[in-house]
């Protein structure tokens, strides 16, 4: 365990600007990010206080704000920022010490990308069902093991990009993103698996889907083909994304 929380936290932030810029880019193209502040801005109960689980340097919570008003903004990270932004309340915690912190209920708790890497997702889902408000939602997005791009990689002996067998180095396939920076995922889901934990823990699951990658056009070719292909696959089955967008309540 002592090694998996040394890798995150010697990872470090990308610049403030850079961040902002890069994600601006990413909602204006419906990427993932986008596709969140949608879940945000359709949620049908007001949004005044928003947790962001593993939220880093707090940008995402900028974006949310925007759309829902929420003015009570807590990111939660191992890490902590060196930059850090005006009205956010950063906290640097692990997800799993939650109940020791002493927090308000929330009427909105994000996940993005952030439960592949934890060594046990339960105890995090556990303590993050005990901080929604009544009508609180929970929004979690996560990697799709069953994506229609992961099924042919399987099928061609390739090791999928989103599933890793180590932290020090990639292996089982020739390709590298973010320069061969090994990600850390520990656990990956399907989306019935997902859907099972999540109402295991007694969530109500509003919606699950999947949505396919973007790219920027300076991206290196076969990765604007994956990423086109990998839309495709969205649209045309049911879950084929490689990225799974969950909305849940409180299971009363």
């Amino acid at each position: 365990m002592n090694d998996l929380h040394d890798f995150y936290e010697n990872l470090g932030f990308p610049e403030i600007q850079a961040e902002l810029n890069q994600k601006r880019i990413e909602i204006k193209n419906k990427g993932l990010l986008g596709k969140v502040i949608e879940k945000l801005r359709s949620y049908e109960h007001p949004i005044a206080s928003i947790l962001d689980v593993g939220g880093g340097s707090g940008v995402n919570l900028i974006f949310f704000s925007e759309v829902t008003g929420a003015t009570k903004l807590y990111p939660i990270d191992i890490r902590e920022p060196k930059t850090k932004l005006n009205g956010i309340n950063y906290i640097k915690s692990a997800v799993e010490d939650l109940p020791s912190l002493n927090l308000p209920k929330f009427d909105a708790i994000t996940m993005i990308e952030v439960i592949e890497h934890l060594l046990d997702p339960d105890k995090a889902l556990e303590n993050i069902v005990n901080l929604l408000n009544d009508h609180g939602v929970l929004i979690l997005t996560t990697p799709n093991l069953g994506s229609m791009l992961n099924i042919i990689l399987l099928l061609l002996g390739i090791q999928p990009p989103d599933t890793e067998v180590s932290l020090r180095k990639v292996y089982g396939r020739h390709f590298r993103r973010n320069g061969g920076q090994v990600a850390g995922h520990v656990h990956v889901f399907t989306v019935r698996a997902l859907k099972e934990m999540l109402e295991a823990h007694g969530l109500r699951v509003i919606s699950i889907s999947t949505c396919g990658t973007t790219s920027n056009r300076d991206a290196p070719l076969l990765y604007r083909i994956a990423s086109l292909l990998d839309r495709t696959f969205s649209h045309l089955f049911p879950y084929g994304g490689s990225k799974i967008i969950a909305v849940c309540s409180r299971n009363k």
